[in-house]
């Protein structure tokens, strides 16, 4: 197989062994990947150059690359099966290095769907929490405002019989 160029310029470099006289093995940089779709045995010399094309058709897993997934994942109350690898990016710990017909192995697929449920989740409850205080803090500005109200209609009170005082004393001198 032909190795081929990735974004960052390394190299790719994919290899199907054959074990047994019909077992095939597929490796990506040396490691062994078991590549959903594709069979670990062939029947014909055309089954095995159909899966060796197939296998060059696969490309390496994506990953979980969004920091917010990235940092639900790694906190601590999640217990997920994951791993941060050398780029500092979240996979499956059961990832299958390759992604056959998608971006993501099927393992780092299901993983990300988790964490969006989460993240949704704790969005919710954040934005219930930030409702919840924006009410109280609302009615504790209502309770201060009805306590000024009270006092200024008692200082306006007051000011009303210190009149009738002030003018009384003002009459009967």
């Amino acid at each position: 197989m032909n190795p081929t160029t990735r974004a960052d310029g390394s190299l790719l470099i994919r290899t199907v062994r054959i074990k047994d006289s019909q077992i095939l093995s597929y490796h990506y940089h040396g490691d062994v990947v078991y590549p959903i779709g594709l069979a670990h045995t062939f029947t014909s010399y055309e089954h095995l150059g159909e899966l060796i094309s197939a296998f060059g058709l696969t490309k390496p897993c994506a990953t979980i690359t969004e920091r917010s997934l990235i940092q639900l994942a790694m906190a601590s109350s999640t217990r997920l099966p994951y791993r941060q690898n050398k780029h500092g990016d979240v996979e499956s710990s059961y990832c299958q290095i390759v992604a056959y017909k998608g971006r993501q192995c099927m393992k780092c697929r299901n993983l990300k769907g988790y964490l969006m449920k989460q993240k949704k989740v704790y969005e919710k409850r954040a934005n219930k929490c930030k409702r919840q205080y924006q009410l109280t803090l609302k009615w504790r500005m209502n309770a201060k405002q009805h306590k000024l109200d009270e006092c200024r209609r008692k200082i306006r009170s007051l000011e009303r019989k210190a009149k009738v005082v002030f003018l009384e004393d003002y009459i009967n001198s």
